[in-house]
């Protein structure tokens, strides 16, 4: 069991966000996935505003990758 203490101090030693959510009762389960990709996105711009790399159009279908990945993107 770890104390809402832990949690709170590893979270902020570390820089991180915390939610609690319950799959059970349905708590929290949408913003955690609205906090993410906020924050998912926010990290995505800054990124591109750092490298100045041209954003990803996820629409567009790409041709696999054909080296030694066993594997197929669709």
């Amino acid at each position: 069991m770890v104390s809402p203490e832990m949690i709170k101090s590893y979270v902020e030693n570390n820089h991180l966000s915390y939610l609690e959510t319950s799959s059970k009762t349905n708590e929290n389960v949408e913003k955690c996935f609205i906090d993410f990709t906020r924050i998912l996105i926010e990290h995505t711009n800054q990124m591109e505003l750092k490298n100045k790399i041209n954003p990803i159009d996820l629409n567009t279908r790409r041709n696999p990758v054909k080296s030694g990945c066993k594997c197929t993107i669709i």
